[in-house]
C-alpha cells in the first residue's frame, strides 16, 4: 500500500512539474497575445501556439509512460518499445536484451518492464544503458542494467526493485 502511495505522490508531482506548469506557461501566452496580461510575467515566454505544443508533448509523454506495456505484448517488445520512446523524447540510449522463451509470468514481464522504465527514467539522456534480462539458473529471472550504477538509493529504483524482488525478479545495477 505504501508503495501505491509513493507512486500517486510520484504521479502528482509529475503532473504539477510538467502539465500543470506548461498550462501555466499556455495560458500566460494566450493572455499576452490577447494583450490582457501582465508584461512582466509574459516576457520570454513562448508564442501560445508553441507552449500549448509544448503542453500536449508533455502530456502525451506522461500518458505513454503510464500506460501498461506487457499486458497486451511480449516484454521484449514492449522494452524495444520504451527504447524508441526514450529515444524520441531525448532521452538515454537503452539496448534491452530478453532471453528468447523466458518463462515469464504476467507480474514478472510488469514488474521488470517497470524497473527498467525507473531507471531510464532516472538516468541523464546521455548514458547507455544495456538491459539484459535472463533466467537466474532456472530459480527466477535476472534483470542486469549496465549503465545504471549508483541508482539503487534513488526512491522509485528501489521501490521498483523490492517488487521485483517479491516476484523472483532479481535487479542488478552495474557499471557498463
Amino acid at each position: 500500500m505504501l508503495a501505491v502511495e509513493a507512486d500517486r505522490a510520484r504521479l502528482a508531482d509529475a503532473l504539477h512539474s510538467g502539465l500543470m506548469q506548461s498550462l501555466v506557461v499556455a495560458r500566460h501566452a494566450l493572455a499576452r497575445e490577447s494583450g490582457s496580461g501582465d508584461p512582466g510575467v509574459a516576457a520570454g515566454l513562448p508564442s501560445a501556439d508553441e507552449a500549448l505544443a509544448q503542453c500536449l508533448a508533455d502530456t502525451r509523454r506522461l500518458v505513454w509512460h503510464l500506460r501498461p506495456r506487457t499486458i497486451d505484448t511480449e516484454l521484449g517488445v514492449a522494452l524495444d518499445d520504451l527504447a524508441h520512446r526514450l529515444s524520441a523524447d531525448g532521452g538515454p540510449r537503452l539496448s534491452p536484451s530478453v532471453v528468447p522463451a523466458l518463462p515469464l509470468s504476467p507480474a514478472q514481464a510488469a514488474v521488470t518492464y517497470r524497473v527498467v522504465q525507473a531507471v531510464a527514467l532516472a538516468v541523464a539522456p546521455a548514458v547507455e544503458l544495456a538491459v539484459t534480462v535472463a533466467d537466474a539458473a532456472g530459480s527466477g529471472v535476472v534483470v542486469q542494467v549496465a549503465g545504471a550504477a549508483g541508482l539503487a538509493d534513488n526512491d522509485e529504483v528501489s521501490e521498483w526493485t523490492d517488487r521485483a524482488a517479491a516476484y523472483g525478479v532479481v535487479v542488478e545495477l552495474v557499471e557498463p
